[in-house]
């Protein structure tokens, strides 16, 4: 949830008042591609400055420091020292050395040169000036220039404003060149924390006729949905046609930002602003018979489909699925990105595969147990999110893979008949006992399962498990045990000593007993915190040694929708439920001999470079360039030059000089893909088993038994959540997906029903929507 004041949290569902939202679409008029391809430099410049933060989009200056300028290095605490702060972590832009002389002019004019990689056009230009200083560029001109010959020059003279916007359209120029003369105050440098190519529209309510914002994840990773926002803006005046000279529709572009908010107004006209979005324009069109223009923009994940990651290795050793993320990160581009620890500690020996780099984090976070996530500031967030914790099985042998090690027993043999765990089981005669010694700690709950299945029916005698010769749970005559099937028997036990005897003594017909377990619920949940017994049997499977298991409780609720928020009762359905969940293991080996992996041609004028894709995996590879005749032979001498390559798993990056056909052909040790299934069956009620289907998880960077166990098991829990909501409701915009909110339903029950999916509907100055969940 977004932050909000206590006011707002008040007010966003009074019906005292009649609550008031105002939408606000800022429009970022730049060229989607400048700030990618912009280099700075300066006639002058301090050794704070930092040139990338000029087009990182941030533009407030967070550096207020002490920097010899008039009045600016001060000690009464409105300044900082330069020996207190971390230069790396702050805002700083660009900084002038030079400071302007006692009448603000500079003796030397300040000039600084933005060159870009290619032509560039853009519908302004916008200057931010760091608003942490008292003084801001007086006179100063911007110049564009194409190949050295100056296009357009914009005089600006007695300037006071902290953000300048010059409006003059510039097409194809290559070099930008800020030349400032003066400052508004003297013995003053300059701070620009922002350069902007281009200008920003800024439509409220009065301009936009309608907005709908929607946003969703997928819980199991299948899919990464992109967030999209669509919004029609009043265009009575046709500013968007193609066919109006004077229009802004030859300036925009795909990929340009979109920053969408809710504006709250109060009683006393006071506003607070909920960032909603911050997203990239992918479509627009003026509607034909209309006066209004529709846009649509969607988050950062919508970029990452647009080209493929191919620098996958086969790793010498296990590799940190977040030391992945921020590889498919880097490679696509993205700056502002959020990688929970969590994903550290979570391994792969899997060369990435060649895909999207949205189909990567995909997998990334499917192995990792977590969503990805868009943050309203635009930035990508992979979020650990599994519901699962640790738990020990802490009785030794629990199901007698090693004998009765670990365990004291008369009248007790091995048995292969019957087998719930492992190979075997126990078959305990009339008159046995089987028992172990477990340390526990006073006042701890210790929750205790074993499963059993009579040799015959029992009707007679009684067959009693104690803990320090405590009954608890029923006796197992009483239990009405079914024939040719294990019966999950369980109980609660409170310590009170260090030392205590896990008991089950045999005086009825002979049984097979198997799949012991005892887990330390106050160690396991924390004291205050332990579950039932119903719940642990319900959501706890079998293990031996140790498991990821369910949380008792999932995150706390941050809003509350009871009927007087809902617009109507939720639509609440029932999920199909799930028998077990599969992982596929993967593992990689590399062949002994060397072989022939790639063989094809391309034809070469001049230097090119371009990627190859290989027929297999590989690894220790070599590459090797040849020309060839207009007959396909190698020519006898050989003018093809590799100039430079670079060789992963599926796939070389490589620059060729050549002026003829070329044959690439790379050799390595081909590796081999196998792989094997991990399955777990869910927790459920007998009379679910008919409908309910096995669900199977493919994601080749699963390469471990514990990694398939967690995500398997991290499935199931989610697979075995029964319900999903629906409801139409007031909408609060600061409510984001993948929040757990209380949902009322007809019998007055509030649930906890996580978010799935958002919708923020404005249209004719009401907000509304509708979301989905789980519970």
């Amino acid at each position: 949830m977004y932050p909000t004041s206590a006011a707002y949290k008040a007010m966003v569902y009074s019906r005292d008042y009649a609550r008031h939202f105002l939408p606000e679409v800022t429009l970022k008029m730049i060229d989607a591609a400048a700030r990618s391809m912009s280099h700075y430099s300066a006639n002058t410049a301090s050794q704070f400055n930092n040139y990338p933060q000029i087009y990182d989009d941030v533009t407030v200056g967070t550096f207020n420091f002490g920097c010899l300028e008039d009045f600016q290095f001060l000690l009464d605490g409105s300044k900082r020292l330069m020996a207190s702060s971390n230069l790396a972590s702050e805002q700083i832009g660009y900084m002038s050395e030079s400071m302007s002389g006692a009448n603000g002019e500079f003796t030397t004019p300040v000039v600084i040169t933005c060159s870009y990689e290619a032509k560039v056009s853009t519908v302004g230009r916008t200057l931010v000036f760091d608003t942490n200083y008292d003084s801001v560029p007086k006179d100063f001109d911007l110049e564009y220039y194409a190949t050295g010959t100056l296009l357009h020059t914009v005089n600006v003279r007695d300037n006071a404003l902290y953000v300048y916007t010059s409006t003059d359209s510039i097409s194809s120029y290559d070099t930008f060149i800020i030349r400032i003369y003066s400052m508004t105050r003297p013995y003053r440098r300059v701070h620009i924390p922002e350069d902007i190519p281009g200008i920003y529209f800024t439509y409220d309510d009065k301009q936009i006729v309608s907005m709908n914002v929607n946003m969703q994840v997928d819980i199991f990773m299948q899919d990464i949905i992109s967030g999209e926002v669509d919004f029609q803006l009043e265009n009575a005046e046709k500013t968007l046609d193609i066919l109006n000279p004077e229009g802004f529709e030859q300036y925009l572009q795909r990929r340009q930002p979109v920053s969408i908010n809710l504006v709250m107004v109060f009683p006393d006209n006071s506003r607070e602003t909920i960032p909603v979005g911050y997203m990239w324009l992918t479509d627009w069109k003026s509607l034909k018979g209309a006066l209004t223009a529709q846009f649509t923009a969607r988050d950062s994940t919508d970029a990452l489909t647009l080209d493929e990651y191919v620098k996958g290795v086969i790793p010498a050793t296990p590799v940190s699925l977040k030391e992945l993320a921020v590889a498919v990160l880097e490679d696509a581009g993205i700056k502002d990105y959020t990688i929970d620890n969590e994903f550290l500690n979570i391994y792969s020996t899997a060369p990435l595969p060649i895909a999207s780099h949205k189909e990567l984090l995909r997998l990334i976070a499917q192995a990792g147990q977590g969503v990805v996530l868009t943050t309203v500031t635009g930035g990508i967030h992979l979020k650990y999110v599994s519901p699962l914790i640790s738990a020990t099985n802490q009785l030794a042998n629990p199901d007698f893979q090693s004998g009765f090690t670990g365990w004291t027993q008369t009248g007790c043999s091995l048995s292969t008949t019957q087998v719930f765990s492992g190979t075997q089981s126990v078959s305990v005669a009339t008159g046995g006992t089987l028992q172990q010694t477990v340390a526990g700690i006073a006042g701890h709950k210790w929750y205790v399962r074993f499963y059993a299945m009579p040799s015959v029916r029992l009707t007679s005698g009684s067959a009693a498990f104690t803990i320090n010769n405590a009954d608890i749970m029923a006796d197992l005559v009483q239990s009405n045990l079914q024939l040719e099937a294990w019966t999950l028997l369980s109980g609660i036990y409170t310590v009170t000593q260090t030392n205590n005897v896990l008991k089950l003594a045999n005086n009825t017909s002979a049984l097979w007993v198997d799949g012991f377990m005892l887990i330390d619920l106050t160690t396991t949940y924390g004291a205050g915190n332990e579950p039932t017994k119903d719940w642990c049997d319900q959501n706890i499977r079998y293990f031996t040694t140790v498991l990821m298991i369910p949380r008792v409780k999932g995150p706390r609720p941050v809003d509350t929708l009871d009927y007087s928020v809902l617009i109507d009762s939720p639509e609440i359905a029932t999920s199909v439920p799930c028998k077990s969940v599969e992982a596929n293991i993967y593992s990689y080996v590399a062949e002994a001999e060397t072989s022939e992996v790639y063989n094809g041609q391309r034809y070469v004028v001049g230097t090119e470079e371009f990627t190859i894709k290989f027929n297999k995996l590989a690894k220790d590879c070599k590459l090797e360039v040849k020309s060839l005749n207009d007959i396909g032979e190698p020519t006898g001498t050989n003018t093809a030059t590799l100039v430079s390559s670079s060789i992963y798993a599926q796939a070389a990056v490589l620059k060729v000089t050549a002026n003829s056909n070329v044959q690439i052909v790379v050799t390595g040790k081909a590796v081999n893909t196998q792989s094997s299934t991990y399955k777990i069956d869910s927790v459920m009620d007998a009379n679910l088993v008919p409908d309910a289907k096995a669900q199977t998880i493919d994601n080749k960077l699963i390469t471990n038994r514990t990694v398939a166990e967690d995500v398997a098991g991290y499935a199931a829990y989610w697979y075995n959540r029964r319900y999903t909501y629906s409801f139409d409701w007031r909408q609060n915009p600061a409510i984001q997906v993948f929040d757990t909110v209380t949902v009322y339903d007809d019998f007055n029950k509030n649930n906890p029903v996580l978010l799935t999916e958002q919708n923020l509907d404005y249209a004719d100055g009401v907000l509304s929507g509708s979301s989905k969940g789980a519970y």
